[in-house]
């Protein structure tokens, strides 16, 4: 047996053709101009991190980060009780195992009383210039509402053991009566008037006044970090073939009442019950997650996509408690958006801010691959 390759004049190989979806002939095909085959697709942008919902937290993926209590105190650090009785390596496994997060060890704060103080405190300083929040995890046991305050509260200290700023409540960034499930809080360092301030030790207290017991939480997976580089949902040719998308399907649902105005209307401000977004939603063609600036746009709100030329199909309806929007960018009429897999092109979304508040967002493409020939 001998390897045989056929090609034309100007260089074009023959090659072996198997339609993806299993339909036409299959075989070597011999052209001498260019052939196209082609198959439809309906792609759904994807996340490595975060899977097909974008109705995530898109500023809870930091760039930096400094571990303070992760399956146990973090190497740089030291855990103190102040006062009261605290657990810092405790096995507690919550209900049906839910609990930790992280590893098998968490803070345990149930058996705190009033005033009980607990440091967290790092072996050296940590200029807080380029850190934007401090997050973790809480587990309520219980949280009595008798008596005149229940409350957890945290502190940033200096080397000189002083506040910085001002003392911040947990329950402002978690249910309180929300018992048994662990709770992502994430706490904006601007929360504390610490922007740019030197920090050396995180403080926890227990306020338990008046009757009822003091609120029993475990705490876990804390750290400080940046707003993070966000979250990339893309699509891509697949092997040898180019995608040309013929439009993009988007569709959000959240909390949002339309039934008060006679056309349903919603607002082209922000997203639902999102307002208009800090950082945005980056979209357009990428490369290893590198937007090119010339077919790249940033979204903020409603209003943006319908800028866009391509904008169509825009519907919106709701129940009286819960909104649902769908919108299409056309590309078949503007001679269409192609993806060379040569160049290793994708057309990605960017999500960069919270839209966790969104019960549901989505994002499709309608389009074809094309085998070039």
């Amino acid at each position: 047996m001998f390897p045989v390759c056929i090609k034309n004049g100007g260089g074009r190989i023959a090659q072996i053709y198997k339609s993806v979806q299993g339909v036409g002939e299959e075989g070597l095909m011999v052209y001498n101009t260019p052939r196209y085959e082609r198959d439809g697709v309906n792609n759904v942008f994807i996340s490595p991190e975060r899977g097909l919902n974008m109705n995530i937290d898109g500023a809870d993926s930091p760039t930096i980060a400094e571990d303070v209590y992760q399956d146990g105190i973090s190497a740089g650090w030291t855990a103190t009780a102040l006062s009261g009785s605290w657990d810092f390596v405790d096995t507690y496994t919550g209900v049906g195992g839910n609990w930790p997060v992280v590893g098998t060890l968490s803070i345990d704060c149930r058996q705190a009383n009033n005033n009980n103080q607990a440091r967290l405190e790092r072996t050296i300083t940590l200029d807080l210039t380029d850190y934007d929040f401090i997050r973790g995890y809480a587990f309520v046991d219980s949280w009595s509402t008798g008596g005149a305050a229940k409350e957890v509260t945290l502190e940033i200290r200096d080397a000189t053991d002083t506040i910085i700023g001002n003392t911040v409540n947990l329950s402002s960034y978690i249910d309180s009566a929300s018992f048994d499930v662990p709770q992502a809080f994430k706490i904006p360092i601007s929360a504390f008037n610490a922007t740019n301030q030197t920090m050396k030790s995180v403080v926890i207290t227990v306020i338990d006044v008046g009757g009822g017991a003091a609120p029993n939480i475990l705490l876990d997976d804390i750290q400080f970090q940046d707003g993070g580089a966000g979250y990339l949902y893309s699509i891509r040719p697949t092997n040898n073939r180019r995608l040309f998308i013929d439009r993009i399907k988007i569709r959000m649902e959240g909390p949002y009442n339309v039934t008060t105005s006679a056309q349903h209307a919603v607002s082209m401000s922000g997203f639902l019950n999102i307002a208009k977004l800090g950082n945005g939603i980056q979209t357009g063609v990428s490369t290893n997650g590198v937007f090119d600036p010339g077919k790249s746009v940033v979204i903020r709100e409603l209003r943006d996509w319908l800028k866009f030329p391509q904008g169509s199909d825009f519907s919106s309806y709701g129940d009286g408690t819960n909104t649902a929007i769908e919108l299409n960018l056309d590309f078949v009429n503007f001679h269409g958006l192609t993806l060379d897999p040569a160049r290793q092109e994708e057309f990605s979304f960017r999500v960069q801010d919270d839209l966790s508040a969104l019960t549901f967002f989505q994002i499709w493409a309608e389009g074809h691959e094309f085998l070039d020939g």
